[in-house]
């Protein structure tokens, strides 16, 4: 009994740290700070922010307990400054669905699956970024390290005292918790046949659920392309900047969770409209949100080229010539591995 409330209260630590971080990019970044973003939206886009603070961060020391505690408190500080928005924008969103979500995901979380690759690279890459600064060719100690794997790195942040890594896995049981919360608040907005697909998903999603807490990524993954699918069909029907934007930084972050995802650039040929050209032409203008997209994909491909000599590992055709960086895996042994794309 007591164990289960000692996780309870990290797993809702863990919410509080992530969902005040989608607070603070909401504040930043979002359009001119508009409330119209779910509890699930603000989650996802919270994982991101943390995502990029590390990847900043990490290029000049460990992301070590001190890091962790200190971003900790940054984030409560933040909190105690929003709380009344905070709380109000959770008054207006919160549903009976995203309580019984979050119970869900709780339950699902009681025991620990480890991944098969836990010991071979999950755990070492976490050690890896907690311990170290980033490391010039770290991809030569073992070529799983140089394939991209952006959510070890996030989970790398949530080390806590005496206990350490040992609740990592509460972290995409959270992930998947936010997406499928934002899955549900789209069943009112949509017809029959919208709802019909949401059913879909959400089911999909959860004959998968207890796989979440097994430190792999792909379904996270999938709880992403899963959104960009649900934005692009908003898009269609109601053309607007702000869902634009929305899925860009998705894309953006899925791509860089697992190369797969740039499949999902084929749903922009249903965006492919003459009317539609105003709204896309938005991206591309430099406004806080841009930049924000700009500087996730500079800092992340700036990281791989760092790890692997490589945009994308497993992508020959993206790494650097071993004679031009001798940090670089080289061309060779990049196209040797890319069957595992």
């Amino acid at each position: 009994m007591l164990s289960f409330l000692y996780f309870f209260i990290i797993y809702n630590f863990y919410i509080f740290i992530i969902f005040t971080s989608g607070f603070a990019f909401k504040k930043i970044f979002w359009f001119n700070n508009k409330d119209n973003l779910t509890i699930g939206e603000i989650g996802i886009f919270g994982f991101i922010f943390i995502y990029l603070i590390i990847t900043f961060f990490h290029f000049f020391f460990p992301i070590n307990i001190i890091f962790s505690l200190t971003l900790y408190f940054l984030f409560s500080i933040f909190f105690l400054f929003e709380f009344k928005n905070i709380k109000s924008l959770i008054s207006l969103n919160l549903s009976k669905n995203i309580i019984y979500l979050y119970l869900l995901g709780f339950l699902t979380a009681i025991t620990t699956n480890l991944h098969d690759d836990w010991q071979l690279y999950q755990l070492p890459i976490i050690n890896y970024v907690q311990q170290f600064k980033i490391v010039f060719g770290f991809i030569s100690l073992n070529d799983y390290y140089g394939q991209g794997h952006s959510f070890y790195e996030i989970m790398s942040i949530f080390q806590l005292p005496v206990i350490k890594n040992s609740s990592l896995y509460l972290i995409p049981v959270v992930f998947v918790v936010f997406a499928l919360s934002h899955i549900l608040s789209e069943l009112n907005k949509t017809d029959t046949k919208g709802k019909l697909f949401i059913f879909f998903i959400i089911a999909l999603i959860l004959l998968r659920f207890s796989r979440s807490k097994e430190y792999g990524t792909d379904l996270p993954v999938i709880c992403l392309l899963f959104m960009i699918q649900i934005y692009v069909l908003n898009f269609i029907k109601k053309p607007n900047t702000e869902v634009l934007f929305k899925t860009a930084t998705i894309f953006v972050f899925a791509v860089f969770l697992k190369i797969y995802a740039t499949l999902a650039i084929f749903y922009s040929l249903f965006l492919l409209k003459k009317e539609n050209l105003k709204f896309i032409g938005e991206i591309f203008k430099i406004n806080k949100l841009s930049i924000f997209i700009f500087l996730l994909i500079l800092l992340t491909v700036t990281k791989n080229l760092i790890t692997s000599g490589c945009v994308f590992y497993q992508i020959s055709g993206t790494c650097l010539d071993k004679n031009l960086a001798s940090w670089s895996i080289g061309k060779e042994v990049a196209k040797e591995r890319d069957i595992y794309l």
